[in-house]
């Protein structure tokens, strides 16, 4: 593994560890509690998807790192900032349990904070405050980010894999499978997007999954062009001709020698198609058709702190600095990713 492709996987897993983590790092249920049903009533709140998410998160480290010894001695290090930066106010009583160590930020983005009441300026309870109804604004940065990155990668996961697919099969196929699905391609490209997605998620009931297929539409006209060229490009070279002198089968032509030379340039597209993505739905939970209330929204946070300007321009600054980091650091993974690729092929 070259520098550049391991400098790409660091910084992705960098993005994704506080998007990860964001269920126990801000959570209203203790982390360690004794005397109650569950030894981490926090953990045992979580879902399915957070579960998954962390398990390819450590998994995703152990890789990178290549020495499990140091994974573990990475998250008992984790393990142990948690506890320093637990603060004292969070040993409480629970129904009768003795809480041992609640998360950094004891609250989830939902929970009001009666006492700290809305607008609170920054303090130990609340470290960036809270906001025009007081819920935490941490709390709310963090699971937005959550939502915006897996929302992100499952979008450009499913275009990739869709618009490949189809770019690969008319590149090999040719004739009438070509035309069509090009057709399909250039039609689908020709509509300015972003109009059309905001004309659905109007007319249809805002969900996850229907904001989820809208985002698939938004990548899969240009993963399907890319790949379509570069699998032309490549079926054109000698020794992919050679290769098929040799009598290959075309399953073992695509396994053996189109599919190696095809990852570089999906990777790249994946690392910027989840910039895109990040932006595009930003922009319409910013305009009210993005991810549906009440999950927070990176998007819906700024939209809130430009409504609140000039008193409190913090509310509104803090998301956008949010969403710029993170599609600068997207952008510069599939920098590095393509890097990485020149360097392989050179």
């Amino acid at each position: 593994m070259n520098t550049s492709l391991r400098r790409a996987c660091r910084w992705m897993l960098l993005l994704l560890t506080p998007a990860a983590c964001a269920p126990l790092l801000c959570n209203t249920l203790p982390l360690l509690a004794s005397g109650s049903a569950a030894l981490s009533p926090a953990w045992q709140a979580t879902t399915a998807w957070d579960v998954a998410a962390l398990a390819l998160l450590i998994i995703g480290w152990m890789l990178h790192a290549r020495c499990r010894m140091r994974a573990v001695m990475t998250v008992a290090l984790l393990a142990c900032v948690l506890a320093i930066l637990a603060p004292a106010h969070n040993v409480l009583a629970l129904d009768g349990a003795h809480v041992l160590l609640r998360a950094p930020i004891a609250f989830s983005p939902r929970s009001i904070d009666s006492n700290a009441g809305p607008l609170a300026s920054c303090s130990a309870v609340h470290p960036l405050g809270t906001d025009h109804i007081g819920r935490d604004v941490a709390a709310r940065l963090l699971h937005g980010l959550r939502d915006s990155v897996g929302l992100a990668l499952a979008a450009a996961t499913c275009a990739l894999l869709l618009g490949a697919f189809a770019g690969v099969a008319a590149a090999v196929a040719r004739g009438w499978l070509d035309m069509v699905l090009t057709l399909a391609a250039q039609a689908l490209s020709a509509f300015p997007v972003l109009l059309v997605v905001l004309l659905l998620q109007g007319m249809a009931l805002p969900s996850i999954g229907w904001l989820l297929l809208l985002l698939v539409l938004f990548r899969v006209a240009g993963v399907y062009r890319l790949m379509r060229g570069e699998t032309a490009r490549l079926l054109g070279r000698p020794w992919m001709a050679a290769a098929r002198a040799d009598g290959l089968s075309l399953w073992m032509l695509l396994r053996r020698e189109l599919l190696p030379h095809l990852l570089a340039p999906m990777a790249v597209n994946f690392a910027f198609g989840v910039a895109a993505v990040i932006l595009v739905e930003s922009s319409l939970s910013f305009l009210g058709f993005g991810v549906p209330a009440p999950l927070p929204s990176l998007g819906e946070m700024l939209q809130q702190g430009r409504a609140l300007l000039p008193q409190w321009t913090r509310l509104l600054l803090l998301p956008c600095v949010l969403i710029t980091g993170v599609t600068a650091l997207t952008l510069h993974t599939g920098t590095l990713l393509r890097r990485a690729a020149a360097e392989e092929r050179s």
